[in-house]
């Protein structure tokens, strides 16, 4: 059951994702690299988000941390740990898959729509851990800061409170 749920959550973080990828390659091209400040950078995450797609973990672990290394600016250290944060879920390493999101929250530098799901997973996987008091604050944390949730993000959420407080949905 837990496995099946990880895997849920890897494809339905994996979409939103692709979706904060390729928005930042339309600002990229409309904005003159506004938000990818060094090309040698983007073109590296690029490389590693096809990495990732390939199942080569090893080598886009690496690459998204020499892009974290260099980054120019928040949005692309965002960028590259979401990307590693990414690959750590796909490793089941759970606690750097945490770290790598916190960070990501820490920097505030992505759209809302991927701010508020990076908040939600982490909820999730904190629920993974049996974490319930952390599990609780990113809950609400997202439930505060988030008034624009969409459905599912809501059916989600409810499912992860009945977790927390022991219910049935």
């Amino acid at each position: 059951m837990a496995r099946k749920t990880l895997e849920h959550s890897l494809l339905a973080l994996t979409m939103m994702l692709g979706a904060a990828t390729a928005t930042a390659e339309g600002a990229r091209q409309m904005d003159g690299d506004a938000l990818w400040r060094n090309e040698s950078n983007y073109k590296q995450a690029v490389r590693a988000w096809d990495e990732l797609d390939a199942g080569d973990l090893d080598h886009a672990i690496e690459r998204f941390s020499r892009v974290v290394k260099r980054a120019q600016g928040s949005y692309e250290r965002s960028q590259a740990l979401l990307g590693l944060a990414q690959a750590q879920l796909m490793r089941r390493n759970v606690d750097a898959a945490i770290r790598h999101y916190e960070e990501v929250i820490d920097l505030n530098h992505v759209p809302d729509r991927p701010h508020f799901e990076v908040m939600l997973k982490l909820a999730e996987l904190h629920v993974e851990l049996d974490n319930l008091t952390e599990a609780g604050e990113w809950l609400r944390r997202w439930s505060t800061e988030n008034p624009a949730r969409s459905e599912a993000e809501q059916f989600r959420a409810d499912r992860l409170e009945a977790k927390l407080f022991g219910r049935r949905i």
